[in-house]
């Protein structure tokens, strides 16, 4: 998500919140189609730029903030061996805005079918999950116990 001024044109240094951006696997058939083209051409570089295929499917968008402004995003392909992360899906979604760029970028996908998965983000320990149930139940009896308190 960009931050800047609504009146003005995002620039290189413009600040960034978050980006997103898709994942796919090796066994993705886009690679099968770049495998056939470097078969026939012989190189990337002798492989006429309409004849590219385009990604129009896949399934994990990938959530992260380890971009700070517009310049440091990267403009190429990148491979990674992995991706840690959390899925967010039932946390939080995409709003409109982001509903609508990823279908400028990719019509054919289908929102409701893709995990998001927030780049860096892990799940709250044991620890501090049963300490915030604890705390919650704790608040709850005392609730309860100045209610009849109340009463009386």
């Amino acid at each position: 998500m960009v931050t800047s001024n609504a009146n003005e044109e995002p620039s290189e240094d413009t600040s960034v919140s978050y980006t997103y951006y898709p994942i796919i696997s090796e066994n993705h058939s886009y690679f099968f189609q770049i495998g056939a083209l470097l078969q026939s051409f012989g190189a990337a570089d002798a492989i006429p730029e309409n004849l590219w295929p385009e990604i129009k499917q896949f399934s994990v968008l990938v959530k992260t903030k380890r971009f700070e402004q517009i310049k440091d995003i990267p403009m190429d392909w990148k491979e990674d061996a992995s991706v840690e992360g959390l899925v967010i899906n039932r946390i939080e979604s995409l709003n409109s805005e982001e509903t609508d760029l990823v279908r400028q970028s990719f019509p054919e996908i289908d929102i409701e079918k893709i995990l998001i998965l927030e780049e860096g983000r892990k799940p709250s320990s044991k620890v501090k999950s049963f300490g915030m149930m604890g705390g919650g139940g704790v608040l709850a009896v005392v609730g309860v116990l100045l209610l009849f308190a109340r009463r009386k």
